[in-house]
């Protein structure tokens, strides 16, 4: 009963940006995120097929049921991934915060590597980054790091 206590109250003293990006990582981009990457993984949806067939267009290529498929199959560990990370945020673990931070700039990189290839693809690239982009200006806050570096110190205390 005490651990849960104490995990209440590390989520209820936690700022409200790692709230809020705790929340998204867990809840949109990992639980929504795996339930329709398996829904579409299971049945594709037409309109799921015409979005793709757009976007592959787009980049010069088609798309195909396996290549969407393929998409769903790939979304889902990810998706994993997210729920992770989210919950340790909430509970100010500072491999989340570093996991949070290097797929950040993972996905600020490719985002970076698919403008190069396909210069056409900038509009999306600056939506695409902007929830990194945060993740990483946030995250590197001092007020932040701050945060999490308290934590590592009470863990220390507590050995």
């Amino acid at each position: 009963m005490k651990k849960n206590s104490r995990i209440f109250e590390n989520i209820k003293q936690a700022p409200l940006g790692i709230k809020i990006l705790g929340v998204i990582n867990c809840l949109f981009f990992g639980a929504i995120s795996f339930l329709s990457a398996l829904v579409n993984y299971v049945k594709p949806s037409p309109e799921l097929l015409e979005t793709m067939e757009v976007f592959a267009k787009s980049a010069g290529t088609h798309a195909n049921v396996n290549q969407i498929k393929l998409t769903m199959l790939l979304q889902m560990p990810i998706a994993i991934f997210f729920i992770i990370m989210g919950a340790g945020l909430l509970l100010r673990k500072k491999w989340a915060r570093k996991s949070a931070l290097y797929f950040s700039f993972a996905i600020a990189i490719l985002i970076l590597l698919s403008v190069i290839m396909q210069p056409a693809l900038i509009k999306l690239a600056i939506v695409q980054v902007a929830y990194p982009g945060f993740l990483i200006v946030y995250l590197t806050s001092k007020k932040t790091t701050k945060w999490f570096a308290s934590q590592a110190s009470e863990e220390d205390k507590k050995e």
